[in-house]
């Protein structure tokens, strides 16, 4: 609901207020320029979003280079050319990291600059030097603002810069805005003119989207207008691919219905890991570059976590579909997905290694006797990203099965018991070890190298299964079996 014209004023007097603001006024004042507030900050200061100064966009009729370093000089920032009218200023204070963007006006005024922006929301300016505090507003913004609309100020913006595809089904769920029936048309007839962008500019929109709660109605509408596909070429082939039973739904069907699964059970936590819950989300939100975190990336992999099956589908003669390996062939698809979008070397890493172990958990659940040493090396081998691994397994067989399933529910059960094993035993062994590698060094005179780092890791296995609760009950162990082991080492002595 757009505010009473009075309250609307009221907020606009606002904008004038702050030491940023005011230091841009004194600067456009000492550069004889004349400078606009657009985009964003009103819109969210209209909407009550109150997101603060962090992100501003400016336009200015004069010196935009001079205008900029006379606020780097002020707050210590960084000037950053974006391309030839506009230039970013970075920032990092103590409340965090600021950003403004600072544009060259288009056209003989800022009415013309305002009809060449992206959609109608956006294109609404407010003058603050000389100071004005009243809305500029030629494309009825504040009336869309009000019926919730994400509308196209033209028929030629998504020309101009297609990223503005993925940035409109963006706005519409940080906004809860439903996007006009003509500019969604529009989204989808030019959906193609995405590839011609750079894609780490896709990469950021994408992972801007994924960081949505929830996303996964927004990747479907992504899907729904074709941009998924050229976003992520890959889904293609997985598209319309027949999955044999336990699986109801085919392969694509089945990936965005993993995306919905898991944001379900991470929105969930709180109900069925109430222990963990706070630990899980406080990982999920750990950045792995920029402002892609490895919540975000996991959806992303619950997307793409069986990218590997239509390269390994196979159909029995007694009709019987199987994907063998596919989780071994999915993780070398998905290093090229993620180095595609331009991800670091440790987001990559992350993507690969969860593809590769989705299925794990499911494997050991299945396993005839789930042992302490099984456990163990299960915790060992995926360090820091068991507790993803967990959670897409969950998400994968809900979205398989069914949530009430009755396998479902036994999957739920096991992934409890696996988190209860880590946190009362696992994590013991790992932060509290009865002994270190100085210890066998003094002890049984052995050099550094492999072999003590064997010897360890038994000790800490032992530890996690409670079979040993002291240091000399440790080190007797070790030298109860210290000869059986030495030839696989050489001679560690």
């Amino acid at each position: 609901m757009v505010p009473s014209y009075n309250l609307l004023m009221d907020m606009l007097e606002g904008l004038f207020k702050g030491p940023l603001i005011e230091s841009l006024a004194r600067a456009a004042e000492e550069t004889s320029s004349t400078l606009y507030l657009v985009g964003g900050y009103i819109r969210d200061t209209i909407l009550g979003r109150g997101r603060g100064d962090q992100d501003l966009d400016l336009v200015v009729c004069g010196d935009a280079l001079g205008l900029a370093k006379s606020l780097a000089q002020q707050w210590g920032g960084t000037i950053v050319p974006l391309d030839a009218g506009t230039v970013r200023v970075v920032m990092e204070l103590e409340e965090g990291r600021y950003e403004v963007d600072i544009s060259l006006l288009r056209g003989s005024g800022i009415e013309e600059d305002l009809k060449v922006r992206d959609f109608t929301i956006d294109s609404m300016a407010i003058r603050l030097y000389p100071p004005e505090p009243y809305l500029i507003d030629p494309l009825g913004g504040i009336q869309d603002i009000g019926q919730r609309v994400v509308r196209a100020s033209s028929r030629v913006v998504f020309q101009e810069d297609p990223l503005r595809l993925l940035r409109a089904i963006r706005l519409s769920g940080e906004l809860g805005f439903f996007i006009d029936e003509g500019t969604y048309k529009a989204i989808r007839e030019g959906a193609q003119m995405l590839s011609r962008v750079a894609p780490e500019r896709v990469r950021d929109e994408l992972f801007r989207i994924l960081a949505l709660e929830p996303s996964a109605p927004y990747l479907r509408m992504l899907d729904e207008v074709d941009l998924m596909v050229v976003a992520l070429p890959q889904a293609a082939e997985m598209k319309g691919l027949r999955q044999g039973p336990p699986h109801q739904l085919p392969l694509w069907e089945h990936s965005l219905r993993t995306v919905e699964r898991l944001e379900a059970l991470l929105d969930g936590l709180g109900d069925w890991l109430p222990d963990y819950a706070e630990s899980i989300k406080a990982g999920l939100t750990k950045r792995l570059e920029g402002e892609i975190d490895r919540r975000s990336l996991l959806k992303l992999v619950g997307l793409l976590h069986d990218i590997g099956k239509p390269q390994t589908f196979q159909e029995e003669p007694d009709g019987k579909i199987r994907f063998l390996d596919h989780e071994e062939v999915g993780s070398g698809l998905i290093e090229g997905v993620l180095a595609s979008l331009r991800l670091g070397r440790k987001a990559i890493s992350l993507g690969v290694g969860l593809v590769k172990a989705h299925l794990r958990p499911l494997q050991l659940r299945l396993a005839p006797r789930v042992s302490d040493r099984a456990r163990f090396r299960f915790f060992r081998d995926l360090g820091e990203m068991a507790g993803e691994v967990l959670l897409l397994s969950m998400a994968d067989i809900e979205a398989t099965t069914g949530e009430d399933d009755p396998d479902c529910l036994k999957h739920k059960g096991f992934v409890r018991e696996m988190l209860d094993y880590y946190h009362s035993s696992f994590r013991r062994a790992e932060e509290a070890p009865l002994i270190k590698g100085g210890d066998l060094l003094e002890a049984f005179g052995l050099k550094p190298g492999p072999f003590i780092s064997f010897l360890l890791e038994k000790v800490r296995e032992l530890q996690a299964a409670g079979r040993i609760k002291g240091k000399e009950e440790a080190l007797e162990y070790l030298r109860r079996h210290m000869e059986e082991w030495k030839g696989t080492f050489g001679s560690p002595l």
